[in-house]
């Protein structure tokens, strides 16, 4: 196993990065097919207009958090793009939607309220809920803008999943590479 550190890597001519490894003590080159822009570029997250809030401080957690991990890298995919939405099913409905920026732990913390508190509006669906009925929600991952567009081939990842009423949180971490991911309920 080769473990990536950022001082490590640098450009080469084809469009790539290389890095080199000590795995085993043998020195290698490895050609990387692109780098994280925030890994290429040092780009100050303190001037984004999401909340980069770190959670181990919070009072009130949100009902939905999320961390993403770069596969490619071993570290935290740091400054993604992400939104919540929930989905109503019923016509003519306008989804309400919550924006967020993964920070330094690559974790989503908190919420916009551009639609309202999360918390407030996911405890009022669920006091509503019938037996056996659940809450809808999508949690976009904008990727594209992460990689950049011409080196990834899921320039969005999308999780749909549903929420009981008897919840009280749900954790989604994100491994995320340029040609897959993978997704599971978290704790």
């Amino acid at each position: 196993m080769c473990v990536v550190d950022e001082s490590q890597v640098h450009e080469v001519g084809d469009g790539g990065y290389e890095h080199n490894c000590q795995a085993r003590n043998e020195p290698r080159t490895r050609a990387l097919p692109y780098l994280p822009k925030t890994l290429a570029s040092s780009q100050a997250l303190s001037t984004q207009p999401y909340p980069l809030q770190d959670d181990r401080n919070m009072a009130e957690r949100p009902f939905i958090t999320c961390h993403v991990l770069d596969t490619i890298i071993g570290k935290p995919g740091v400054g993604i793009e992400c939104a919540l939405e929930a989905i109503d099913y019923a016509a003519g409905a306008t989804p309400p939607t919550w924006k967020a920026m993964t920070n330094n732990d690559g974790r989503v913390a908190a919420w916009d309220n551009l639609s309202g508190g999360l918390n407030e509006y996911i405890a009022e669906r669920k006091s509503k809920l019938a037996e056996g009925e659940h809450v809808v929600l999508r949690l976009r991952f904008f990727t594209g803008s992460y990689f950049g567009y011409d080196k990834t081939f899921y320039p969005e990842v999308a999780i749909t999943f549903s929420v009981k009423k008897e919840e009280e949180h749900y954790h989604l971490p994100l491994l995320l590479g340029p040609w897959s991911y993978t997704t599971y309920r978290g704790s």
